[in-house]
């Protein structure tokens, strides 16, 4: 793939389902001079491979962890089975080798999401839980109902905060930057501030999907421009203004 497309080997990132979470803590075991970071959907680590006289995970550098599981999960469940160790054990093992944080941030991203982060490791590498309450043995997503969370957006999210030298400094929430901008929250689920703007007075914005629609257009009007994207389905988005474009996330 290398040979055929352009590919930034220092950005390349596994994230898996089940089976497929299994391989990405694999990968960031037996490849991690390869991979930046991993994610694990409904996945979990072969006690084997770290636990026991011979553990056979042998990761050479940090490695950022972002697991999902739902409460409800009785594949793999959170307390270990089925081939799985207790996530517990895996968190331990993580934060351990990523010299992170003893106690975790634990938030409410929603009334059933949980957000558990060990912060602080080397590099600037967390070893992150999202615990979805009454879930089971599923990929999140917001058309799930009742669900109003989407592993692939927040994957991404995770993974881009990331290289294989660790935190990207800065990477701020723009893709491209332009001096005294800032806009927050980001990602956000309902509106988004420009602030210190130096854009022209009456400048127009639109904001567009990641295949070039627009589907939002307005005009700067101060310097503190808020902005309402409540409405637009949970995805990656471009804010265009003049000749700076900056990436918002919007999220449940």
């Amino acid at each position: 793939m290398a040979l055929n497309y352009s590919i930034n080997p220092k950005r390349v990132y596994a994230a898996g389902f089940s089976n497929g979470g299994f391989f990405s803590y694999q990968l960031a075991c037996q490849l991690s001079d390869k991979i930046a970071a991993i994610a694990s959907v409904a996945g979990s680590m072969n006690p084997a491979w770290i636990s026991g006289s011979n553990p056979t995970c042998n990761p050479q550098h940090q490695m950022p962890i972002l697991q999902f599981t739902g409460t409800n999960d009785n594949v793999i469940p959170i307390a270990g089975g089925n081939g799985g160790s207790p996530l517990n054990n895996v968190f331990n093992y993580w934060k351990s080798f990523n010299n992170t944080n003893a106690t975790p941030t634990i938030t409410n991203i929603n009334s059933v999401t949980q957000r558990t982060v060990y912060n602080n490791g080397n590099n600037g590498a967390t070893v992150e839980f999202i615990e979805i309450g009454g879930r089971g043995h599923e990929w999140p997503k917001t058309t799930t109902t009742g669900l109003r969370e989407n592993a692939s957006i927040r994957i991404w999210d995770f993974f881009s905060r990331y290289d294989i030298d660790g935190i990207i400094t800065p990477l701020s929430v723009n893709t491209f930057d332009k001096t005294g901008v800032s806009i927050y929250p980001n990602p956000t689920n309902s509106v988004i501030t420009i602030n210190n703007v130096n854009f022209l007075d009456k400048e127009q914005y639109n904001i567009a999907t990641v295949t070039g629609q627009v589907i939002m257009t307005g005009k700067m009007a101060s310097s503190s421009q808020q902005i309402d994207i409540s409405n637009l389905s949970d995805s990656i988005y471009f804010l265009n203004i003049g000749d700076s474009t900056f990436k918002i996330i919007k999220i449940q």
